[in-house]
């Protein structure tokens, strides 16, 4: 099988997105302009005519040239038109194992491997919103049910939002856990995948507002091939003592429900999270995560 390696500056731009568009496990992170705007230098493996096609995310540290997963980029991996068999699967890790010392990726649900050595499979949550709102909310949990009315007695409501800078400054503000993990120029990046959307509309904002104009809660959708993904959101205090995000969640599949297929969490393995996620009906699926250190000359599990 003749794959090859496409240094970034090689890449037809038109003929990624077409197999991206037309292959059977696309995702959103995988288009040509998400790519390049959460790791710019992106190369790619290429079988054919773009017909079996792996984007690479590289960074280089210390002199090491290495596979990352970007932040707000929840899979990657390898995308096809027809299923892919494990043995082609093989093929394309074959080849990056022995190009790169250090692979920290994720592939997608449909890239199916079985090497317990580098493979863990992680979480997401998705549900299918293809139905009338009512039966939707047949399959809502007691608890995300209680929450969001809730926040309707607390005299939250929720409108659409159309702001990157003021969305990134209110998630640099209320992630305080997790600033020594994003750092400013993942925010920046963020701030590029929102503007972007959003001047070319298929990205959108939700604000919870409390006492008319206080803002509470935020979250940012991304709508492509009728999925949406939930890319990234953030509460303050008050929007999570009064439940916000439950009932922002739940307007977004009121108006969206029956026009679109599905809402992807980018779920997590983390047990709350999960657990409002399944509350509104999500299902679980799992995709693996790639871990190798050939640095120390071991393999790592994540």
């Amino acid at each position: 099988m003749n794959i090859k390696y496409y240094k970034h500056k090689d890449i037809d731009k038109f003929m990624w997105d077409n197999a991206i568009a037309n292959s059977h496990n696309k995702t959103i992170y995988s288009y040509y302009w998400y790519l390049s705007i959460v790791c710019p230098n992106w190369d790619a493996l290429i079988y054919g005519n773009y017909e079996l096609i792996m984007p690479l995310t590289i960074r280089r540290k210390y002199g090491i040239k290495y596979l990352f997963q970007p932040f707000f980029t929840q899979q990657l991996g390898i995308f096809s038109k027809t299923e892919i068999s494990l043995n082609i699967i093989n093929k394309f890790l074959d080849i990056i194992k022995k190009k790169f010392i250090l692979i920290e990726i994720n592939l997608n649900e449909k890239n199916i491997v079985k090497n317990k050595k580098y493979i863990n499979l992680l979480d997401n949550q998705r549900i299918n919103i293809r139905s009338e709102y009512e039966k939707i909310v047949l399959k809502y949990s007691k608890s995300n049910i209680k929450n969001i009315k809730k926040a309707k007695r607390s005299g939250v409501f929720i409108k659409k939002y159309a702001n990157s800078h003021d969305f990134v400054n209110f998630m640099k503000k209320n992630l305080k856990k997790q600033i020594g993990v994003l750092k400013d120029k993942d925010f920046d990046t963020l701030q590029h995948i929102i503007e972007y959307s959003l001047k070319n509309s298929f990205g959108v904002i939700y604000n919870a507002y409390y006492n008319h104009n206080e803002i509470c809660t935020m979250a940012f959708f991304l709508i492509v091939d009728n999925i949406a993904i939930l890319i990234a959101n953030s509460s303050n205090i008050i929007g999570k003592q009064k439940r916000a995000m439950f009932l922002l969640v739940d307007t977004f599949i009121k108006e969206h429900h029956n026009k679109i297929y599905e809402l992807d969490f980018a779920g997590s393995n983390m047990p709350g999270v999960a657990y409002f996620n399944e509350g509104f009906g999500a299902i679980k699926i799992k995709y693996p995560n790639i871990m190798i250190n050939k640095v120390f000359d071991i393999f790592i599990v994540s």
